[in-house]
């Protein structure tokens, strides 16, 4: 009995503890109601400077919302934008579907007006489905302003690394939209776009960008590069001086190994996806072209290789350090109409002499040239060496190739 009794007053006992509780939560949640909490805003106050829109360093400051002195701050900071903006000139760009689709142009006009090849073009007309040129009477293709705006378009995705047939790709979901790229510069319409920038200055942002490893600014630099210049003085003006930089500061132990690294890979990388987006000539002359034996440094003969396709040649690239034995056997069973290979060091020369023996005893007998630091450095060792020297820069190689197989 007294066990059941001391049961009934422990449970009463429970109970009214928690009843209090429940008062004491209620009651704290009516006050909380009741009354207007303040409450303290935080912010960053990031001023802009005229030259961009980046921020500079700004310490978090603790402001009263209702402070007076914030609107006249925010009144400043208003016309510093707005001075800002008025000493921006905007970039004049037209919509190629506003230019003329009258025919007019003929192929060799429209090639010499984008750089692009006639055998190139016809490719990508028939590969990809890019254009309709009107045909005349005698079957003679002609071209509209808005046909050369568009092929113009499509060159420079190419030149700044994208494959041609991701930019028609590109091109093609536009047509379906119902529209044409709009990022024609309006200078580009009657000529090449121009840039007071000189390409050194290019492929010293360039060198900068490479030895701090900025993959971000590279890329940048390259795509600004490839939209002001043509392919072929972004090869000979801004990647050749920049790579050159790059292997004096290595010998000269300014930058390290894995800088040296970094650079030429992504410089490769940059070249073959150029190389790749070119289509191969099947009924073009055949080209091979490498590295001497013991040559590692192929960066120099994969640039010559992009713009030997890129002017319509069919174009093997053998890579570096490619055995004299190996050329032989390619030459005898693809029979190239000539072999090119590069040497950056007096060493990579000693077996062209040998080769270009081997090379004569094949029928027909390939053409063979040479090129390279080596060369460039050594000129007596030019001499030595039977076959053509090819000139000091990939741009005199591409020429002299086309004076060979003209």
């Amino acid at each position: 009995m007294n066990r059941q009794r001391e049961a009934i007053l422990w449970g009463a006992a429970i109970t009214a503890s928690i009843a209090l509780g429940l008062i004491v939560v209620w009651a704290a949640i009516a006050l909380a109601f009741s009354q207007p909490v303040p409450v303290t805003l935080y912010f960053v106050a990031v001023p802009y400077r005229q030259d961009d829109y980046s921020a500079e360093g700004a310490d978090v400051a603790r402001l009263n919302p209702l402070d007076p002195s914030l609107e006249q701050e925010s009144i400043l900071e208003d016309e510093a934008r707005d001075k800002l903006l008025l000493n921006v000139t905007p970039l004049k760009v037209a919509s190629i579907s506003d230019l003329s689709a009258d025919p007019k142009y003929t192929i060799k006009s429209v090639c010499a007006q984008t750089g692009i090849r006639a055998v190139t073009l016809r490719a990508w007309e028939q590969r990809y489905n890019l254009l309709e040129p009107h045909r005349t009477n005698g079957n003679y293709r002609l071209y509209s302003d808005r046909d050369v705006a568009v092929l113009r378009w499509l060159k420079r995705q190419v030149d700044s690394g994208l494959s041609i047939s991701a930019a028609a790709a590109a091109l093609l979901e536009m047509r379906r939209a119902g529209m044409l790229p709009e990022s024609l510069l309006v200078s580009e319409i009657g000529g090449a776009a121009k840039t007071a920038t000189p390409p050194a200055q290019f492929a010293s942002r360039l060198y900068q960008a490479m030895i701090k490893l900025d993959e971000d600014s590279a890329v940048s630099i390259l795509n600004e590069a490839h939209a002001v210049f043509d392919l072929t003085t972004v090869c000979v003006e801004v990647l050749t001086p920049c790579m050159a930089e790059i292997g004096d500061a290595w010998h000269r132990q300014e930058i390290s190994v894995v800088a040296e690294h970094f650079a030429t890979g992504y410089i490769r990388g940059r070249l073959t996806t150029l190389l790749q987006s070119f289509p191969t000539q099947r009924g073009a002359p055949r080209i091979a072209v490498g590295c001497a034996p013991n040559e590692r440094h192929d960066v120099g003969g994969l640039m010559v290789s992009v713009l030997l396709r890129r002017d319509g040649f069919r174009v093997d690239f053998l890579g570096a350090d490619v055995p004299i034995d190996d050329i032989v056997i390619y030459a005898r069973a693809e029979k190239p109409a000539m072999i090119c290979l590069s040497a950056a060091t007096v060493e990579a020369t000693r077996d062209l002499k040998r080769l270009h023996q081997m090379l004569s005893y094949l029928k027909p007998a390939p053409r063979f040239g040479f090129g390279g630091r080596a060369f460039n450095i050594n000129p007596a060792l030019r001499a030595s060496i039977p076959g053509t020297f090819l000139g000091e820069s990939a741009a005199e190689a591409c020429v002299m190739v086309r004076q060979l197989l003209a």
